[in-house]
């Protein structure tokens, strides 16, 4: 099925695809740059909610920032469902379908561009944290596949990944993706600050990979972390990671 809804208000966005329905949103020279509320009431900037799937196509140049120290940029929080987020850059700016390499993945073309952001407790694509009696900060499910792509998380939270407490499960970055993710004390890519529980990330295909982490990994687990980082690169894919501290580049922050 091809379904799902779509609610805007200001300065916000929710999608919600329910178990068995897609949901397929275009992203076109969207900017969402939400006044600092820091603990208010305001959402995230963009929800995805529910069981099915949500398809993110990336058209032009999009900027998406949080202003609530609660929320994610792009929030995918498991306690809202745990259907899968895929993120691409299928088609050219005009609607045209691009160009398939011998894998699938979508080559040439325009590209599609995102700027996410999180703020505080936040990741820039995520999770966000603990409030109004529910945990937001763990998430699962995010596929990469296309664009060019750059998140930075909250100060206690990952650039793609989990909030503040939060893991990530099932991230994926893949196709011809080009991702550059920046974190304070998470990992850039992976779960957030003190997180209790495994995560897992995957980058593979043609993937290009930049990860910077001040006292967390750049790909792994933010510090003080209670559980295991597993991490694959497979493919041809090109990864830089970095750490400003003693901890480990890739792996248990």
């Amino acid at each position: 099925k091809d379904t799902g809804e779509t609610e805007t208000t200001s300065n916000t966005v929710t999608i919600t695809a329910e178990d068995g329905n897609t949901a397929n949103v275009t992203l076109k020279n969207v900017d969402i740059e939400q006044p600092d509320s820091n603990w208010g009431s305001v959402p995230a900037p963009i929800e995805i909610k529910g069981n099915g799937n949500t398809n993110l196509e990336l058209d032009g140049n999009n900027t998406v920032l949080s202003g609530n120290g609660k929320h994610a940029g792009i929030e995918k929080a498991d306690v809202n469902g745990t259907g899968t987020l895929t993120i691409k850059d299928d088609k050219n700016d005009d609607g045209t379908p691009k160009d398939k390499d011998e894998n699938g993945n979508a080559v040439g073309g325009d590209t599609g561009k995102l700027l996410a952001g999180g703020y505080n407790s936040g990741a820039g694509i995520g999770g966000g944290s603990y409030h109004d009696g529910k945990n937001y900060a763990n998430t699962s499910n995010i596929t990469i596949t296309g664009g060019d792509i750059t998140a930075s998380g909250g100060t206690h939270a990952a650039g793609i990944g989990g909030g503040d407490g939060g893991t990530c499960k099932n991230i994926r970055i893949e196709g011809d993706a080009h991702v550059t993710a920046y974190a304070y004390d998470s990992g850039a890519i992976g779960s957030g600050y003190e997180p209790s529980g495994d995560s897992d990330i995957t980058i593979t295909d043609h993937a290009t990979v930049e990860a910077a982490s001040v006292v967390g990994s750049g790909i792994g687990q933010g510090i003080n972390a209670s559980g295991k980082a597993t991490i694959t690169i497979s493919g041809h894919a090109s990864v830089h990671a970095e750490t400003f501290d003693y901890r480990a580049a890739i792996g248990s922050g």
